[in-house]
C-alpha cells in the first residue's frame, strides 16, 4: 500500500503497531530502534505515523491497536 506521499507500508510493517521487545521497529525516514530499550520518542512517532495511516487508509475503522 502507498500513501499520498508514496511512502509504501507493507503489511508486517501495520503489523509492528504491536511488536515484541526484540523486534525492530523502522520508521519512514529509515530509522531503527530497538524496542529492547526504553520506547523513544522517535519510535511512539512511527507508531502515530502508521496509526494514523491506517485510520485514513479505513476510513477512520481501525485495523491495529497501537499500545
Amino acid at each position: 500500500m502507498k500513501n499520498g506521499a508514496g511512502v509504501e507500508i507493507r503489511l508486517k510493517d501495520l503489523l509492528g503497531l504491536k511488536v515484541s521487545l526484540q523486534e525492530t521497529v523502522s520508521c519512514k525516514e529509515g530509522l531503527k530502534a530497538s524496542l529492547s530499550d526504553t520506547v523513544t520518542d522517535k519510535v511512539q512517532a512511527w507508531r502515530s505515523y502508521l496509526f494514523n495511516y491506517v485510520k485514513r487508509g479505513t476510513g477512520g475503522t481501525l485495523l491495529c491497536q497501537a499500545e
